[in-house]
């Protein structure tokens, strides 16, 4: 294996990395700023150009959750968890998972 294959994903590009990470800044600005639907669409783009982002998925959880959107953040939160590849990652996002859960059971 080359040094690339084992530090970036199958088919990465710089410039999409970069242009996430960017709309990743703005998702987190926005959430800071209590603006959720703005940081979700900052996070759909960041999403349609890394779709199996762990991070980003967990971050779009959480922005839906606060937006109010429970069946969609526990979907996001669900699909960052099949996707981490760090364990203690994928452990702190099963735990929020969890939470997720509890709130929406105790809001049914």
């Amino acid at each position: 294996m080359t040094p690339a294959t084992t530090t970036k994903p199958r088919g990465s590009n710089e410039a999409v990395d970069k242009k996430a990470a960017t709309l990743e800044e703005k998702a987190q600005a926005a959430l800071s700023a209590d603006k959720y639907e703005e940081a979700v669409g900052h996070l759909n783009a960041a999403l349609f150009l890394l779709p199996n982002s762990a991070q980003l998925l967990a971050l779009r959880g959480e922005a839906l959750l606060q937006a109010g959107d429970l069946h969609s953040s526990i979907f996001n939160f669900r699909r960052s968890v099949h996707l981490s590849t760090d364990k203690d990652q994928r452990a702190a996002r099963e735990r929020r998972l969890a939470q997720v859960m509890d709130v929406r059971a105790a809001v049914l």
